[in-house]
């Protein structure tokens, strides 16, 4: 008996040592541990250019980072000009500058530090780390680069900080200041200054197309080769051949709209003379009283019920996206940057995360387009952050995918925003939510 009880004692332990071990290592292959090291690559590289994004997750960012870059240009056949480097801002910016400064001194960095743990890696897969780096580095014969950064102070206007970090970035690429224009135009900046998108486009007025977006979170931070800038970072990108884009939103449009009455600072009082939340709920066939607005929760549903403005310019019809948000009364509010003013009308949208998925798939065919002599090399892929948040978690290896089979198995790198800013043919640079834009490099 007593050696039947201890017999069942050991069975117990092994079995529940077991679990623990699979718990564990079902846990290592989903979230990378502190000290695990994972890096992987997919590169594409000829005699005279390179297309490569790497991705790596360790605790320690010198490692990250130094692994990333090696699989972004693994197998190159010559030495990249420039890598866009997104990182996790658990690294602080200060030190993976440091690393870069000290093993690519020559190197040209376009930098930046996002807050989301959601990873889309061009191999179709997609990884959760909090200490995560991707790179992504390009030479092309065709193409020149110019990166600068820029931080906002009291003591500088936005105008002249735009016009020094453009000549800096000029200079950077080899070129006399408004010597040529560039091609187009990459801007990333932080939730302090969404105006600098609009003086940039003015400085070259507006006809430069400019994408990419601005991320908010506690410590956000860009950076170029040699600087650090707290507010954004732009490169500036000269081409003799042209690169693809396109910028838009992937919803359903309904024919219910109405026209703003009474709006202050960005919050709807009134759309057709009546409570906007009363009008929303109708429309969303939902009572907006009714949903939580904590911990996301309306986030995730007004990102599948969002409004839009439909814009009509040179025969040429767009509609900009927006998730609303309420106000302490349930009113209707939206960021101040889409400038709605009474007597404007007002439309409202439908979404399901199989059209999101399906509109990364479609993204790339929409921008080739205009360009139907483009072979795909590689793509900065911009994307609204509220994407994933509405896209359940298991579907997420879908969006990933998606872009994998759209972008022909080719390198790309793609970064969540919280605001999207683009270039629409005939009506130029605009801004907006729940918008996706792509950048797609040829071939040599």
């Amino acid at each position: 008996m007593k050696r039947t009880l201890i017999l069942i004692l050991v069975t117990v332990v092994l079995a529940l040592g077991g679990l623990y071990f699979t718990r564990n290592l079902w846990m290592e292959s989903e979230l990378p541990g502190e000290d695990a090291v994972e890096a992987t690559s997919v590169v594409v590289t000829g005699n005279n250019y390179t297309s490569g994004t790497g991705w790596a997750s360790h605790s320690n960012p010198d490692s990250a980072v130094l692994k990333a870059i090696v699989a972004s240009e693994k197998g190159c056949s010559v030495e990249p000009e420039v890598t866009f480097l997104m990182f996790s801002n658990s690294f602080a910016t200060d030190s993976v500058l440091a690393t870069l400064k000290a093993h690519y001194p020559r190197r040209k960095f376009f930098g930046w530090s996002i807050v989301y743990d959601l990873n889309l890696f061009p191999d179709g897969s997609n990884r959760y780390s909090y200490h995560h780096v991707t790179a992504m580095s390009l030479r092309y014969p065709y193409l020149k680069t110019g990166v600068a950064s820029g931080t906002l102070d009291d003591d500088t206007t936005n105008q002249s900080l735009v016009s020094r970090a453009v000549e800096m970035a000029y200079r950077d690429a080899g070129l006399e200041p408004m010597s040529q224009k560039p091609n187009k135009i990459i801007l990333i900046s932080d939730g302090e200054s969404k105006e600098i998108f609009s003086k940039v486009s003015d400085y070259f007025h507006g006809e430069v197309p400019i994408f990419g977006g601005w991320i908010e979170g506690d410590k956000i931070a860009n950076f170029t080769r040699q600087v650090h800038g707290n507010n954004f970072v732009m490169a500036l990108l000269f081409s003799e051949k042209n690169i693809a884009c396109d910028f838009r939103g992937g919803f359903s449009l309904t024919r219910n709209y109405g026209r703003v009455t009474h709006t202050r600072d960005g919050v709807l009082y009134e759309i057709d003379g009546r409570p906007s939340k009363e009008v929303y709920s109708e429309w969303c066939g939902r009572p907006v009283e009714s949903i939580d607005t904590a911990n996301w929760a309306f986030l995730n549903f007004s990102t599948l019920h969002p409004i839009y403005l439909k814009r009509h310019e040179t025969g040429v019809d767009y509609y900009q996206f927006m998730h609303p948000t309420l106000d302490e009364n349930k009113n209707l509010r939206v960021q101040q940057h889409f400038h709605i003013a009474e007597g404007d009308t007002i439309y409202y949208a439908e979404g399901k995360y199989n059209l999101l998925i399906n509109h990364l798939w479609k993204q790339p065919e929409y921008a080739i387009i205009n360009a139907p002599e483009t072979r795909v090399s590689s793509a900065l892929v911009f994307c609204c952050a509220s994407y994933p948040v509405s896209i359940p978690a298991e579907q997420h290896p879908l969006m990933a995918q998606s872009l994998r089979m759209s972008l022909e198995d080719k390198p790309w790198l793609l970064t969540f925003t919280n605001g999207e800013h683009g270039y629409v043919p005939g009506i130029g640079n605009i801004y907006g939510n729940l918008m996706t834009g792509i950048l797609i490099f040829p071939e040599p």
